[in-house]
This record gives structure tokens, sequence and C-alpha cells, in this order.
């Protein structure tokens, strides 16, 4: 049996299945003498279905309601090949030729996906010249239902004409965005791909990608760019919410919901690049009052420069600047036309001050300009929290610390499209960002900022102090497999493990003597399937306890004897016992554990740190399991794959953990039935990795692994 392997970094390892592939291009036809199964190469896209040529004796023209009643006939094809594919499907003449024109001979095609489950019934049409009636992707072990029904075009003459077809299925290469040779990642049906949408050097979300890596918006894995293939798994409690819908559309009524639909805008401005003014203009007999408070916890000075401009000996600017028990002034009732003037005092440490500025005016008058302003302020000293501005007081200068603003948070419609065959609502022309009020009810949204497509709508209910409350959800009938919403993103708290792909692969090698050699590209070529074309072989000799005795004997039949430079080696790590590998999925961090079991990143408390019975995570920015024996750290990794583990991987319900006769895990699983291994990383897995990583497909002339934030 196949096994598939996975890694655990302290760790794990996934091992997984065969995947080949061809460049042929297929052809198969049917008939009533062909084998049920026909596949011309192996590369697969096969008619599944034994079947005699498709006829229509004794038939007459019809109209299109009538003709819908005739018998239908059943076929089915099947990508049985380890890529995804294109195909056709045609109706090309049988060995009986057709007399009838394909013009004069009206169809409808019903098509089922054994993968979505959906049923799509096409458009009556006349049969094209080619005879096409059906072209499309396949997934990998996909099976099409195909349902034809025919009939003689009513304004058709067609006496004493035949009409004759088989089927034909051509199969060809998908247009694959990675052109490295890799073997094709296997997914389980728990996996999700992904790939990383950077915002920053330092920020990103990870987000669903096309598994068939043929959509360059979404795009999967391109080793020849250093972009590995990724693939996470989520909890299974939220496994759901990664699964998207098509078909018709249902509706759920009245949900309860609570979705803020606007958020406040903080912006802090430097204060030297803000300019104070008095707001008194023209108001005589009234004051115009800047009140700053800080407080310092380290001396410095504080500095700013004025400008007045006023009735000369009437309308009169003060500045002082109180330290809690003194006032000092710094600007004295100061009037007329004063330019630009500097002040400076000094702070002391852990002191709380109040800087006022008052513009006072007399009953009448207004010369020049009646304006004065404060600019260049500055404070040296650092401070207990931030600078504040009291608007409270009269007529209150004008000039921004802090900005609060509240942004508008959500794009909203007033009607919607639906795409039954995608799933995929689309908001309508008058979509606007806006913030919710109760005359926003009916609308419709994505509940986005950004987004006017969507896999499941909000219709707005209830709307509470700019909140919505209820919405009624609208999303398709039909429940896809995970990871089919294109784009979604994986949130890191529903994220449980990420896994990396390690195709298979042979290296040139670079040092058979054991000898010390400096750090070096390692030349490394992918394999297709499990084939295995390096020219050196290895056989096991451990038959001796003695220390000069190695582990294997290896031999280069092709150049005479293992030559550095020359000789190539298909990497061990792809040897699973005695199945041969296309590779591997490798834990993307080191192992944690969830919060469910305390001390095991900090502490060796034996009762709740060095035990098998724990839930094992892998994910960034935790802290790394340690403190656990490897017995027990190899019994908690096997355990991932029991019956109801967190992740999702699938076993039947009686697989267990075994216990031995003192009650410890073991690591083995009893009715293990799913088909893959999951395992504590060994040394040949370890090598393989760091091998590719050090190959062109790596760190080596990288430009990205360089600097604080290398990646590869």
């Amino acid at each position: 049996m196949k096994k598939k392997i996975f890694v655990l970094m302290v760790a794990l390892i996934v091992i997984i299945g065969v995947a080949s592939s061809s460049y042929a291009y297929l052809k198969a036809e049917n008939e009533s003498d062909n084998n049920a199964n026909l596949a011309l190469s192996n590369f697969g896209v096969i008619l599944l279905t034994d079947m005699t040529s498709i006829q229509m004796d004794n038939s007459y023209p019809m109209l299109d309601t009538e003709g819908l009643k005739n018998d239908s006939t059943t076929f089915q094809i099947q990508n049985t090949g380890e890529l995804v594919a294109n195909y056709k499907v045609s109706l090309i003449d049988s060995e009986v030729a057709s007399t009838m024109s394909n013009s004069d001979v009206r169809y409808q095609l019903k098509k089922t996906s054994s993968v979505t489950g959906e049923t799509e019934t096409l458009d009556i049409a006349n049969l094209s010249g080619s005879g096409l009636i059906n072209e499309g992707t396949i997934e990998v072990n996909e099976i099409i239902t195909y349902e034809i029904v025919m009939w003689i075009d009513y304004d058709a003459n067609p006496n004493n004409l035949s009409f004759s077809k088989v089927v034909l299925v051509e199969g060809m290469q998908s247009s694959n965005l990675d052109q490295s040779g890799a073997n094709y990642p296997e997914l389980l049906d728990n996996m999700i791909p992904v790939y990383y949408d950077k915002t920053s050097d330092t920020e990103g979300v990870w987000r669903v990608a096309d598994s068939r890596n043929l959509n360059e918006d979404y795009k999967w894995f391109d080793y020849n760019d250093y972009m590995w293939a990724n693939a996470v798994t989520v909890n299974k409690d939220v496994m759901d919410s990664y699964k998207g819908y098509s078909g018709p559309k249902k509706t759920t009524e009245n949900v309860s919901v609570n979705i803020e639909t606007y958020e406040e805008k903080v912006t802090t401005y430097n204060l030297n690049e803000i300019t104070f003014k008095n707001t008194n203009q023209s108001k005589h007999s009234t004051s115009s009052i800047l009140k700053l408070t800080f407080t310092t916890t380290s001396d410095g000075t504080l500095s700013f420069n004025y400008t007045v401009g006023s009735e000369k000996s009437y309308d009169k600017l003060t500045i002082t600047i109180n330290n809690g028990s003194t006032t000092t002034t710094l600007v004295n009732a100061v009037s007329g036309s004063v330019s630009s003037t500097p002040v400076s005092t000094s702070l002391t440490a852990n002191t709380s001050y109040t800087l006022t500025a008052t513009y006072s005016k007399d009953g009448s008058g207004d010369q020049n300009g009646d304006t004065t302003t404060i600019t260049n302020l500055a404070i040296t000293s650092t401070l207990d929290g931030e600078v504040t501005k009291d608007e409270t007081v009269s007529n209150p200068w004008s000039g921004v610390i802090k900005e609060v603003v509240p942004e508008k948070k959500q794009i909203a419609a007033t009607s919607y499209t639906y795409d039954e065959t995608t799933g995929v609502f689309t908001l309508s022309n008058d979509y606007a960002s806006v913030i919710y009020t109760n005359s926003h009810v009916g609308y419709f949204t994505c509940n986005s900022d950004t987004k006017t497509t969507c896999y499941k709508l909000y219709e707005i209910k209830g709307v509470t102090d700019g909140v919505v409350t209820s919405v009624n959800v609208h999303e398709g009938s039909i429940q896809g497999k995970i990871g089919s919403t294109l784009g979604q993103e994986v949130k890191m708290e529903d994220i449980t493990t990420m896994w990396v792909w390690i195709p298979r692969y042979k290296y040139t090698i670079f040092n058979g003597n054991n000898e010390n050699v400096s750090e070096q590209l390692i030349q490394v070529a992918f394999e297709h399937g499990t084939s295995r074309t390096g020219t050196v072989t290895c056989t096991d000799n451990i038959t001796t306890s003695s220390s000069s005795s190695s582990s294997q004997t290896c031999t280069d039949e092709t150049n005479g004897s293992i030559v550095n430079g020359k000789s190539t080696y298909t990497h061990p790590a792809f040897t699973f016992g005695d199945e041969e590998l296309t590779g591997f999925w490798m834990a993307k961090f080191e192992m944690s554990t969830d919060d469910t079991i305390t001390g095991c990143t900090s502490s060796s408390v034996t009762s709740s740190c060095n035990v098998a019975d724990i839930n094992v995570l892998v994910k960034p920015d935790v802290l790394s399991l340690r403190y656990q024996t490897a017995s027990n750290q190899f019994a908690a990794i096997r355990k991932m794959e029991v019956y109801d583990n967190i992740h999702g991987f699938t076993q039947s319900d009686s697989a267990t953990s075994y216990l031995d006769e003192n009650g410890y895990l073991t690591g083995d699983i009893k009715n293990d039935n799913n088909n893959y291994d999951i395992h504590m990383l060994k040394n040949l897995e370890w090598g393989a990795v760091t091998y590719l990583s050090q190959s062109v497909y790596g760190k080596w002339s990288n430009s990205l692994y360089s600097g604080d934030y290398r990646r590869v």
C-alpha cells in the first residue's frame, strides 16, 4: 500500500504517494469492441464507459421540446494521470461514416463532476463541424459523467441519410505555473494549499492558492522562482468555513451578528510641524487660549517661535509655563507687529508642566491681521505619555496634535448578481463605502471594506449605533471541498499545522571521499514520478559492529566509480521502507503545542510537559515544544493521526493510539487505514531538506535570501 509521508521538525514528516507526469497527447476512442479503459499513454484522460456508437435510426426532424424526450446516452471520462489536465470531448464518425451533416443534429448535454457533485445542464446547440461537444480542465482522479440527448433539427432534410458517431476524448497537459519538473504536491483531504500575501517586510497573511497551479493570481508554487509549495491544516471545528459553495442560492434568515462598520483612525502629528493660532479674530473683549500639558521623565528644554500681529498696546499675547507650583512668564503682554521670535526654557525631570498662551483683545479695533501664532514647538525631554491640548478652554487655538477620524469600513450596495456555477456574489455598480445607519437596512455587503465579490453575502436587517446586529446570509447550496475559495485568508488562529513540499530529486556527488569541503552549490535535478535516475546505487551493509565498517556499499557502474562532480544519486530520503516516494511534506516550523498544556516551553515539570497525550501544532511566532523525552515526542506526533484529531487528518473511527502493558503510548496506531505516515524527522529527511535549500531552488544565488528578512 502506498504511504504518504509527513515530517515534523523536532520534527515531523509526511510521506506522499506517486505523482507522474507526461507531455504525451492522448486520444482515446471507445466502441463496442474496445476495452472499458482506454489509455494510449501513461498520461491519462480516459473514456471509462464501454459503449457502442451513438446512432439515430428511424428518426425524423423534431422540435426541441420533443427532441428532449428522446432516450439519453451516458458516458464517463476520468483523469487517471497524476497532473491536472485539459481535455476535449467530441463526437466523430464511427467505422460506418455518417452521411448526415453535423449541423442537422441538435443535442443537449448534462455534465456532473465527482469532485463538486454539481450537475451542469448546457445550452441546446447544433453539433459543430468538428464534433466538439465539451472541453475544460479535469482534476487528478476526477470523473466527469456526461448525459447526452440528440435529435434531428426540425429544419433539416435528412431523407435517406445516416448518423453514427463514437466518443473521442483528447487530453493534454495543463499549463502548470511551475516549470521546474518537480513532482506535483499531493494534498490530503484536510490540507489547504496556500501562498503568502506579503504586505511588508514583516507583515502578511496566508491565502488559499490554486491547487491546480494554473491561476497566476493565486499561484501555489514555482520552484524556479524559489516559491516552494506550502499547505496548512486548520482546526477541525472551523474546517467548514474554508469550504466554498456554489449551486442554487440558499438563505439563512435573521442571523445575529456584531459587525462594527467603522473604526477610529488616529493620527498624531509632530509638534514642530504644527502651527498654533488664535481663533478670536475680530471678537472684541475676548480671549483665545492655547493650553498644552505634558510630563517629563528627564531634564531638557522647551522651545518655540511666536509671532504677533495686533492692535498695538491693546490686543496682547502672554505665554506662561507652570510646573505645578510656580508660574513663569515667557512672553509678557506683547502687541503690535512682531515677527518670528524664538523662546526657550529649561525643563526638569519628573515634572508635570502646563504651557498657556493667551491672546486678549480689548473692546474695539483690529490691526496687523489680528493674529498670533506659535510654531516650531520642541521638547527635548523624554515624556511620560503624550502632549495633550485642552479643547475646553475659551476660544481654543487652532492646531491639531492628535486627529481622530471615523473611517468608513464597509462596502455596500442596493442589489447584487449571483453566478450559480462559481458560487460568486457580485455587488451592483452603485456600491459605496459607508458607515451603517438604519437607512442601510436592505443593503448587501461582502462584510469587507474592499471586496465587491464574495462567496457569502450579507443582507443588512438590523443596525444599532453603526453596528450591524442582524443579517440574512446568502450563499450557494452546494458545499465544495476545503480550500476551494481562491484568495480566502486562512487565519493564523485557525491554523494547526503548516507544511512545505519536498519533491523527489537526485543530486551530484560533491564529497564522495568523505573529506572536508567548503560550502558550495549542490547540483539538484528533480526526478519524474518515482524514477530512480541517479548513476549511484547503494545497498545496506550493516553486518558488523566494527567501527571501521560502513553502513552502505555504493557503486556507480555508469562512471566506473563514484566521481565527484559527475556521479549522481537519488536522495535516499525518497525511499520509505520498500516504497519509492515522489516527495514528502516537511513541517514548516518547529513543533509547539496548544494552551491545554502548560510548562512545555519553559519548565521540565514531568506531569504537565513530558507526556505523549498533547496536541502538536506547527506554527510561527510561538515557543517551541521542549522538555519531552524522544519516546513521548514520537508518540505525540504519531497521535496526530488518531480518530477525531484536531487537524482533521482522516482516519477510521476505530483508529486509536496503542498502549503498552504499562499504559504508555507507543506511537503505534490500532486500525490505521489512512494511507499516510506522520513521524519524527529522520536524519535522511533533514538532509534532503538542507541539500535542496543549498541548491539553485533554495538560498543559493537567491536575492531574497539576504538582509533581516530572508526567505526561501
